[in-house]
Protein backbone atom coordinates (compact mmCIF):
# COMPACT_ATOMS: atom_id res chain seq x y z
CA UNK A 1 0.00 0.00 0.00
CA UNK A 2 2.89 2.15 1.12
CA UNK A 3 4.75 1.67 -2.11
CA UNK A 4 1.56 1.80 -4.31
CA UNK A 5 0.76 5.53 -2.86
CA UNK A 6 4.27 6.56 -3.09
CA UNK A 7 3.71 5.78 -6.80
CA UNK A 8 0.33 7.70 -7.45
CA UNK A 9 -0.10 10.49 -4.81
CA UNK A 10 -2.74 11.22 -6.60
CA UNK A 11 -5.01 7.94 -5.88
CA UNK A 12 -7.16 8.23 -2.56
CA UNK A 13 -7.80 4.83 -1.19
CA UNK A 14 -11.16 3.61 0.13
CA UNK A 15 -10.64 1.28 3.03
CA UNK A 16 -13.56 -0.41 4.58
CA UNK A 17 -13.11 -3.06 7.95
CA UNK A 18 -15.08 -5.41 6.72
CA UNK A 19 -15.90 -9.31 7.91
CA UNK A 20 -15.39 -12.13 4.95
CA UNK A 21 -19.17 -12.65 4.55
CA UNK A 22 -20.24 -9.47 4.04
CA UNK A 23 -17.14 -8.80 1.94
CA UNK A 24 -17.48 -11.40 -0.42
CA UNK A 25 -21.49 -10.55 -0.78
CA UNK A 26 -19.80 -7.10 -1.69
CA UNK A 27 -17.57 -7.89 -4.34
CA UNK A 28 -20.13 -10.61 -5.98
CA UNK A 29 -22.56 -6.75 -5.97
CA UNK A 30 -19.78 -5.30 -7.04
CA UNK A 31 -20.23 -2.58 -4.15
CA UNK A 32 -16.01 -3.70 -3.43
CA UNK A 33 -13.16 -4.54 -6.09
CA UNK A 34 -10.62 -6.17 -4.10
CA UNK A 35 -10.23 -7.42 -0.36
CA UNK A 36 -7.74 -9.04 1.92
CA UNK A 37 -9.46 -12.23 3.70
CA UNK A 38 -8.47 -15.02 5.44
CA UNK A 39 -9.77 -18.75 4.99
CA UNK A 40 -13.21 -18.56 3.05
CA UNK A 41 -16.32 -20.17 4.66
CA UNK A 42 -18.15 -19.87 1.20
CA UNK A 43 -16.67 -20.45 -2.20
CA UNK A 44 -15.03 -17.34 -3.52
CA UNK A 45 -17.54 -15.68 -6.36
CA UNK A 46 -16.80 -16.93 -9.67
CA UNK A 47 -15.79 -13.60 -11.11
CA UNK A 48 -13.19 -13.45 -9.09
CA UNK A 49 -9.70 -14.50 -8.47
CA UNK A 50 -7.70 -14.78 -5.34
CA UNK A 51 -3.71 -14.47 -4.71
CA UNK A 52 -1.99 -15.67 -1.33
CA UNK A 53 -0.42 -12.65 0.00
CA UNK A 54 1.35 -14.16 3.34
CA UNK A 55 0.61 -17.69 5.33
CA UNK A 56 0.37 -18.21 9.00
CA UNK A 57 -1.11 -20.22 11.30
CA UNK A 58 -3.67 -20.07 14.37
CA UNK A 59 -1.90 -20.84 17.76
CA UNK A 60 -3.63 -20.94 21.30
CA UNK A 61 -3.11 -17.83 23.74
CA UNK A 62 -2.82 -18.41 27.47
CA UNK A 63 -2.42 -16.37 30.17
CA UNK A 64 1.00 -15.88 31.24
CA UNK A 65 0.87 -17.87 34.34
CA UNK A 66 -0.84 -20.40 33.05
CA UNK A 67 0.72 -23.73 34.49
CA UNK A 68 1.30 -25.30 30.77
CA UNK A 69 3.63 -21.84 29.63
CA UNK A 70 6.44 -23.82 29.39
CA UNK A 71 5.26 -26.60 27.14
CA UNK A 72 6.12 -26.10 23.76
CA UNK A 73 2.98 -27.81 21.83
CA UNK A 74 -0.56 -27.96 24.02
CA UNK A 75 -3.19 -30.15 22.81
CA UNK A 76 -6.46 -28.94 22.94
CA UNK A 77 -7.84 -31.54 25.60
CA UNK A 78 -5.16 -29.93 28.09
CA UNK A 79 -7.25 -26.62 28.69
CA UNK A 80 -10.91 -28.10 26.94
CA UNK A 81 -12.13 -27.94 31.04
CA UNK A 82 -10.90 -24.17 31.25
CA UNK A 83 -12.25 -21.24 30.43
CA UNK A 84 -12.17 -20.12 26.99
CA UNK A 85 -12.40 -16.48 24.98
CA UNK A 86 -13.83 -16.79 21.46
CA UNK A 87 -14.27 -14.29 18.93
CA UNK A 88 -17.71 -13.69 18.17
CA UNK A 89 -19.87 -15.71 15.71
CA UNK A 90 -22.15 -13.24 15.23
CA UNK A 91 -19.85 -10.83 12.40
CA UNK A 92 -19.50 -13.10 10.06
CA UNK A 93 -15.41 -13.73 10.67
CA UNK A 94 -14.10 -16.63 8.42
CA UNK A 95 -10.81 -17.29 10.93
CA UNK A 96 -13.95 -18.11 13.47
CA UNK A 97 -15.02 -20.61 11.24
CA UNK A 98 -11.57 -22.39 11.11
CA UNK A 99 -11.29 -22.26 15.10
CA UNK A 100 -14.68 -23.73 15.79
CA UNK A 101 -13.60 -26.69 13.43
CA UNK A 102 -10.27 -27.40 15.35
CA UNK A 103 -12.52 -27.83 18.67
CA UNK A 104 -14.87 -30.44 16.46
CA UNK A 105 -11.99 -32.36 15.08
CA UNK A 106 -10.92 -32.48 18.20
CA UNK A 107 -14.09 -34.15 19.81
CA UNK A 108 -14.24 -31.36 22.26
CA UNK A 109 -17.13 -28.05 23.01
CA UNK A 110 -14.95 -25.11 24.59
CA UNK A 111 -16.25 -23.67 27.68
CA UNK A 112 -16.88 -20.13 26.32
CA UNK A 113 -16.29 -17.65 29.00
CA UNK A 114 -16.91 -14.21 26.88
CA UNK A 115 -16.73 -13.35 23.83
CA UNK A 116 -15.13 -10.28 22.01
CA UNK A 117 -15.10 -8.57 18.47
CA UNK A 118 -11.54 -8.91 17.38
CA UNK A 119 -8.57 -10.10 18.24
CA UNK A 120 -7.02 -7.02 20.08
CA UNK A 121 -9.94 -7.22 22.53
CA UNK A 122 -9.47 -11.41 22.74
CA UNK A 123 -5.53 -10.89 23.97
CA UNK A 124 -6.85 -8.54 26.54
CA UNK A 125 -9.17 -10.37 27.45
CA UNK A 126 -6.98 -13.30 27.84
CA UNK A 127 -4.34 -11.21 29.58
CA UNK A 128 -6.89 -10.25 32.19
CA UNK A 129 -6.94 -13.77 33.23
CA UNK A 130 -10.44 -14.39 31.62
CA UNK A 131 -9.66 -17.54 29.75
CA UNK A 132 -7.63 -18.92 27.20
CA UNK A 133 -7.55 -18.44 23.18
CA UNK A 134 -6.77 -19.36 19.69
CA UNK A 135 -5.96 -16.47 17.19
CA UNK A 136 -4.34 -16.21 14.36
CA UNK A 137 -0.40 -15.88 14.86
CA UNK A 138 0.01 -12.92 13.24
CA UNK A 139 -1.56 -11.14 15.95
CA UNK A 140 1.66 -11.79 17.92
CA UNK A 141 2.89 -8.16 16.61
CA UNK A 142 0.18 -6.63 19.18
CA UNK A 143 2.50 -6.74 22.32
CA UNK A 144 0.66 -8.14 25.38
CA UNK A 145 3.17 -8.80 28.09
CA UNK A 146 0.69 -10.78 29.74
CA UNK A 147 -0.30 -13.50 27.52
CA UNK A 148 2.12 -16.31 26.02
CA UNK A 149 1.79 -17.82 22.31
CA UNK A 150 1.66 -22.00 22.21
CA UNK A 151 1.82 -24.05 18.96
CA UNK A 152 -1.38 -26.39 18.85
CA UNK A 153 -0.70 -29.97 19.28
CA UNK A 154 -2.73 -31.32 16.02
CA UNK A 155 -1.98 -31.66 12.79
CA UNK A 156 -0.25 -28.46 11.51
CA UNK A 157 -2.59 -28.52 8.57
CA UNK A 158 -5.35 -28.06 10.40
CA UNK A 159 -3.94 -24.51 12.01
CA UNK A 160 -2.77 -23.40 8.68
CA UNK A 161 -3.89 -19.96 7.49
CA UNK A 162 -3.38 -17.42 4.79
CA UNK A 163 -4.42 -14.04 4.30
CA UNK A 164 -5.38 -14.01 0.42
CA UNK A 165 -6.20 -10.86 -2.10
CA UNK A 166 -9.33 -11.71 -3.40
CA UNK A 167 -9.91 -9.18 -6.15
CA UNK A 168 -13.33 -9.24 -8.83
CA UNK A 169 -12.06 -9.75 -12.42
CA UNK A 170 -13.98 -6.61 -13.74
CA UNK A 171 -11.46 -4.68 -11.64
CA UNK A 172 -8.47 -5.39 -13.75
CA UNK A 173 -10.51 -3.07 -16.57
CA UNK A 174 -10.43 -0.40 -14.88
CA UNK A 175 -6.77 1.00 -14.52
CA UNK A 176 -6.05 2.65 -11.00
CA UNK A 177 -7.79 -1.02 -9.80
CA UNK A 178 -4.95 -2.98 -11.95
CA UNK A 179 -2.64 -1.01 -10.87
CA UNK A 180 -2.59 -1.63 -7.18
CA UNK A 181 -3.59 -5.35 -7.80
CA UNK A 182 -0.30 -5.59 -9.57
CA UNK A 183 1.24 -3.85 -6.92
CA UNK A 184 0.15 -6.41 -4.29
CA UNK A 185 0.45 -9.27 -6.47
CA UNK A 186 4.48 -8.27 -7.17
CA UNK A 187 4.33 -8.67 -2.95
CA UNK A 188 2.61 -11.44 -2.41
CA UNK A 189 3.99 -14.83 -1.13
CA UNK A 190 3.00 -16.74 -4.20
CA UNK A 191 2.86 -14.09 -6.73
CA UNK A 192 2.39 -16.24 -9.20
CA UNK A 193 -0.56 -18.61 -7.58
CA UNK A 194 -3.57 -17.41 -8.73
CA UNK A 195 -6.21 -19.43 -7.31
CA UNK A 196 -9.24 -18.90 -10.13
CA UNK A 197 -12.73 -19.83 -9.33
CA UNK A 198 -15.08 -21.38 -11.43
CA UNK A 199 -18.73 -20.66 -11.99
Amino acid sequence: MREFQRQHPGVSLDLTLINSIPALDALRQRELDMCLMRVFPAPVPGDCEQIVMARDRVMLVLPAEHPLRALPRVPLSAIADEGFVALSDKRGMAIQRQIASLWQRAGLTPRVMQEADNGPAVLALVAGGFGNAILPGALQAIRFDHVVWKTIDVDERLTESSLNLVYHKDALREPTAATLIDCLRRRACEPTNIIRQCG
